[in-house]
């Protein structure tokens, strides 16, 4: 009998026990890692001062919302106590890794004045529309020229250590970011209409290529604007058409809608926090397909992967005849002040749970 309940054992063991083992081992006794983008929406919009806030202009509440994001985020294992920058050493011991794209484009050459403590403002250019479903953003130089959205790549030394309570003023998304005093960082140049699905497809692509190279680790995306899509034909680059089908100049909010669904679909978490967004001012392009008649607050709830994902920071903007936006209410976070929107985002980051299965974007 004996030998018997011994084999009994060892299958038991080998067949229950050990996958078991096998699928909870990244949540026991190893933090999760996550590879995270920010899209920032700079167009020229997001220099109007907002009325309701005490932050002032509406970049600078973001970017003071971000560097609370970053604080809240892990940027390596706790046991090394200075997180290294050098590419071999970020693969193993980086545990969050966080890169920073915008819209409009800025040409590579331009985009180091979004962090390089200087008065000179990136150039933009006409709105691009990187591949879907791909692994990579762009080659490692590309020529100066060359339209981007990513204005920093993923890195981990936005703080020195997992222990340290300040940002690391030598970092560049840190610098982007306002977080080093007297550094001008992020500039909303504009010029080139909102249109924020090709910088979603270029976020989900850079991403794809950081997990291949992280196995294991949790994509997510965090977009903010305020949603209103509506680049006008002649701010968008060759290849755009009018069938309202990417890349096109029509129907902008629907597009941005499918290139978040395509990649919480592949797993990523999208987090949309719509600034300024309008519950009744609709997307001024899209007059036809499954999003006709979305407003700008509708289009970034359908955005995020779920409404838990969602939400909103109303802005207050007095002209001429007193405040115009028609409040945009995000039901799971009643929240709108914007420090505290990106500490819970923070917060839910690192809470590491699965990714809730994404309902239809028609029923919101």
């Amino acid at each position: 009998m004996l030998p018997r309940l011994t084999l009994i054992l060892v299958l038991f063991l080998t067949v229950v026990v050990q996958p078991i083992e096998a699928s909870f081992g990244r949540w026991i006794g190893k933090t999760p890692r996550h590879n995270v983008a920010i899209i920032v929406d700079t167009t020229a919009s997001m220099n109007v001062v907002d009325n309701g806030s005490q932050c002032g202009m509406r970049l600078t509440c973001v970017t003071s919302g971000l560097r609370i994001l970053l604080n809240e985020l892990r940027p390596c294992r706790a046991k090394v106590s200075i997180c290294a920058t050098a590419e071999r050493d970020r693969l193993a011991n980086a545990v969050d890794v966080v890169s920073l794209f915008v819209f409009p484009n800025v040409v590579v050459g331009t985009a180091k004045n979004d962090f390089n403590c200087s008065d000179e403002y990136p150039r933009t250019t006409q709105n691009t529309f990187p591949q879907p479903g791909v692994s990579a953003y762009m080659p490692p130089n590309p020529p100066p020229a060359t339209p981007t959205y990513q204005i920093v790549g993923f890195t981990n030394d936005y703080r020195t250590s997992r222990v340290a309570t300040t940002l690391n003023p030598d970092s560049d998304i840190v610098k982007a970011l306002y977080g080093v005093s007297g550094c001008k960082g992020l500039k909303a140049v504009g010029g080139e209409g909102d249109y924020f699905a090709g910088a979603i497809y270029a976020a989900q692509n850079a991403l794809t290529g950081e997990q291949q190279a992280r196995p294991g680790s949790q994509n997510v995306i965090v977009l903010i604007s305020d949603g209103y899509a509506g680049a006008i034909r002649r701010k968008m680059a060759e290849g755009a058409t009018d069938s309202g089908v990417y890349p096109s100049w029509i129907n902008e909010c629907g597009q941005a809608i499918i290139a978040a669904n395509a990649a919480s679909s592949s797993g990523t978490r999208v987090f949309s926090v719509a600034y300024g967004g309008d519950s009744t001012r609709k997307c001024p392009t899209d007059n036809s397909g499954a999003y006709k008649g979305y407003s700008s607050c509708q289009t970034m709830a359908a955005i995020a992967s779920s409404p838990a994902y969602f939400y909103s920071a109303p802005m207050v903007f007095f002209g001429t005849q007193g405040p115009y936006l028609t409040p945009c209410d995000s039901a799971a976070h009643p929240i709108t002040y914007m420090n505290r929107i990106f500490l819970e985002i923070g917060r839910s980051i690192k809470a590491a749970k699965a990714a809730p299965m994404r309902r239809s974007s028609l029923s919101q």
